[in-house]
């Protein structure tokens, strides 16, 4: 019971992270899911924490997007790998 609460709170806040990123980018759930070549309607179940990303997802949006997986799996650091100074 301890292991599926944990699952659950880690996806929960893996989700809002995603909404967070949707958000900076400035871009739609469905142009994100083509963006990584994943089915729209899939994304949406993990945007609202009915499913958990696996890893292999969670590395794509790290590589095509330029996310930091520190960010994308603890919250922790900036959003994206490379900040650029103005």
């Amino acid at each position: 019971i301890l292991l599926s609460t944990f699952f659950k709170e880690v996806t929960a806040l893996i989700s809002e992270r995603l909404k967070v990123l949707l958000n900076e980018l400035k871009i739609s759930q469905r142009q994100f899911a083509h963006k990584i070549n994943l089915d729209p309607g899939y994304f949406s179940k993990i945007l609202h924490g009915k499913v958990t990303p696996p890893q292999r997802i969670l590395l794509l949006i790290e590589n095509v997007f330029h996310v930091s997986k520190q960010w994308l799996e603890e919250g922790k650091g900036n959003i994206f790998k490379y900040c650029l100074l103005r």
